[in-house]
């Protein structure tokens, strides 16, 4: 397809992303993660397409954050492995690739809300209980600024790029920020901390971007209250 549409860009988003499914079936997540990743990187250095790979916070270990572009990946579950090495594989490939690291996302498509959205809004709505991390902190940033920074990186010069959200946030405040933008006065939100939880996949702590490599050319992500009330609004117009 590429060979034959050549087109003036390739953003490369495409992932195994749960971190779950990784941890279980690293062989078949890994066929997208990594080596589809290096035929689209090859594909676009045989034609000279410019290509931005997007990747991701989680190959970062948590202990550290900030996390700035220089500071070295140490992933601590399988998807951030993944992740990290076709981030380094595919600048091999082709040098001239942007590499784009977004973290928790969310936002608001025709069908659904998307991202954390997908299960907070109507859990929230409904009453169900949810369990929220208090010692997980993200940068998460709104899926239109991240795209207007992915559509942004195609005119940058090739190397890593963070596009995080400027507000660093817990899970459990995140979530109670949204109940507060849905006027839920009493929230079902259970505290939970990541020791006390058990899943297949490791959760590294605080991996909160730095992303001023990016703002410093121009790119500014919505600020985390606005952003959520107004994919809220878009939300209410639609059916549970």
């Amino acid at each position: 397809m590429i060979r034959r549409f050549r087109p003036r860009g390739v953003i490369h988003a495409a992932a195994d992303a749960s971190p779950e499914r990784c941890q279980t079936d690293p062989e078949s997540s890994r066929k997208v993660n990594v080596t589809a990743s290096l035929e689209i990187a090859a594909c676009c250095a045989r034609l000279d397409i410019p290509l931005v790979f997007v990747s991701t916070d989680l190959v970062f270990d948590g202990d550290r954050a900030p996390y700035a572009e220089s500071d070295t990946p140490r992933p601590i579950s399988v998807y951030g492995v993944q992740k990290a090495e076709a981030e380094e594989r595919v600048r091999t490939v082709w040098p001239q690739t942007v590499i784009c690291r977004l973290p928790l996302l969310f936002g608001f498509s025709r069908s659904a809300p998307g991202g954390v959205l997908a299960w907070m809004l109507p859990a929230l709505r409904t009453g169900e209980r949810l369990q929220l991390f208090t010692d997980e902190i993200r940068t998460p940033v709104d899926a239109a600024s991240a795209a207007n920074g992915l559509l942004a990186a195609l005119h940058w010069a090739s190397g890593i790029y963070h596009l995080g959200g400027a507000t660093p946030i817990s899970r459990w405040d995140f979530g109670h920020l949204l109940a507060q933008i849905l006027a839920v006065p009493s929230p079902s939100i259970d505290a939970a901390r990541i020791a006390d939880v058990s899943e297949a996949a490791p959760r590294p702590a605080n991996v909160s971007l730095s992303s001023e490599k990016a703002r410093a050319l121009g790119w500014r992500p919505a600020v985390l209250e606005s952003a959520l009330a107004d994919t809220v609004r878009r939300w209410e117009g639609q059916p549970l």
